[in-house]
């Protein structure tokens, strides 16, 4: 849908300020327009009063997110500034933070993602919100990036370091349940494209005739990640255990740590002093290994070492993958 469609709707208002002040009376407006439909239920009213209760309150959700299209579309033109360390910064008008203009532009920039999460209430008998909304555009971003990576695979922009390696440390795209993905509440879902566990087990892996492996993995597949290594032609010989010291998400027990199966092939050079099977480092960004890891595998092991699906270049080490420069 055209934006200047949206921009240029009559009951929609004229500046920044007049916007902000609309947004505010809107929200509470809606959140007393839907503790009138619960009272309704409450009270058992008719299907008439209710439903033209319910009516009313979409009425005022679309406004408020046509409202915040309009603010986002103003607040994207407003020109950044250049700052002393040489970087743009826009100087947002007052009583507006960084998160609500983060969202805003946000919906500008996506207008037929609102229209739709609009079109959907209206059919499902809901209420179309902001928190819908962004929940979709993220959705929408992350299908584009997993569009890209499979073309990338696709097209054969993808090549593997030439040379057999010594130390490989390997993070595979396990194949999660994606049908459940939920970018606000479940945050725990791959961000890429998965690989089955059948098909991880066709890599041909590029190890030396003398390697040591580390393969990652997480409850759910630390099995099959066993299975895999054995497949791969590499011994098992112990598991490292990192604490992520924050907890997240789960069904049976909340997931606090994730594992790394350390596996060799013929006899590798292990320089081992106190290191142990248990590593403590802050999680960051979803599949991001810690640092401390990286560290512990240069002090301990010898030979060329490839990060294989790797996320981000490292000094002294061969990458590969499709997402190489995520961090």
């Amino acid at each position: 849908m055209d934006k200047d469609i949206i921009l240029k709707r009559e009951y929609l208002p004229d500046t920044i300020d007049e916007i902000h002040e609309f947004i505010l009376i809107g929200k509470e407006v809606l959140v007393a327009q839907k503790a009138k439909i619960r009272a309704l239920d409450k009270i058992g009213a008719t299907q008439s009063a209710k439903k033209a209760a319910l009516s009313d309150t979409q009425d005022i959700a679309e406004i408020l997110l046509d409202v915040e299209v309009k603010l986002g579309g103003m607040l994207s033109s407003i020109p950044d500034k250049k700052a002393s360390s040489g970087r743009g910064t826009r100087s947002l008008p007052e009583g507006i933070n960084k998160k609500e203009s983060h969202y805003a532009q946000q919906m500008f920039n996506n207008v037929e993602v609102v229209e739709r999460v609009k079109a959907a209430a209206k059919e499902e008998g809901s209420i179309a919100t902001e928190k819908e909304v962004l929940r979709e555009i993220k959705k929408q971003d992350r299908q584009n990036e997993i569009t890209q990576q499979r073309k990338n695979i696709e097209e054969g922009n993808i090549i593997l370091p030439e040379g057999k390696f010594e130390v490989i440390v390997i993070d595979p795209p396990w194949d999660y349940d994606t049908k459940a993905y939920d970018p606000i509440n479940r945050r725990g879902i791959i961000p890429y494209p998965s690989i089955p566990t059948e098909n991880l087990k066709q890599i041909q892996i590029p190890a030396a005739e003398n390697c040591v492996m580390w393969l990652w993995t997480t409850h759910q597949f630390i099995w099959d990640a066993k299975d895999i290594m054995d497949v791969w032609g590499f011994e098992y010989k112990s598991i490292l255990v990192w604490d992520k010291e924050k907890m997240g998400v789960g069904k049976w027990l909340r997931k606090q740590v994730e594992f790394c199966l350390l596996g060799i092939k013929g006899k590798p050079i292990i320089d081992l002093t106190s290191q142990r099977d248990i590593i403590y480092e802050s999680r960051r960004e979803h599949s991001r290994k810690p640092e401390c890891f990286y560290e512990m595998v240069e002090e301990v092991c010898v030979g060329r070492k490839l990060d294989y699906f790797s996320r981000s270049e490292r000094e002294g080490w061969q990458i590969y993958g499709n997402d190489t420069t995520k961090f």
